[in-house]
């Protein structure tokens, strides 16, 4: 099934704040604490889909992965 061009948009933008989160522990806390909360205050507008995806997130998985590289900061 292919993806409409939306549904690409929102995922690029799931995407970049996870990284965005992995790159800055801070955020990353806050975002796991609270998605919408984290989302203002780094004044980034998010669909209630979009939250609630960042809420379902299993966070340890990610950060293995993250971890797995040399130097994790250098992701893009």
């Amino acid at each position: 099934m292919a993806k409409n061009l939306s549904d690409l948009k929102a995922q690029q933008i799931i995407d970049e704040i996870i990284l965005s989160a992995l790159k800055d522990e801070s955020f990353r806390k806050k975002l796991k604490a609270d998605p919408e909360q984290a989302l203002k205050g780094a004044d980034i507008n998010a669909t209630p889909a979009q939250i609630a995806a960042l809420k379902q997130l299993n966070w340890k998985s990610i950060e293995a992965v993250f971890t797995a590289f040399d130097d994790p900061r250098d992701i893009t």
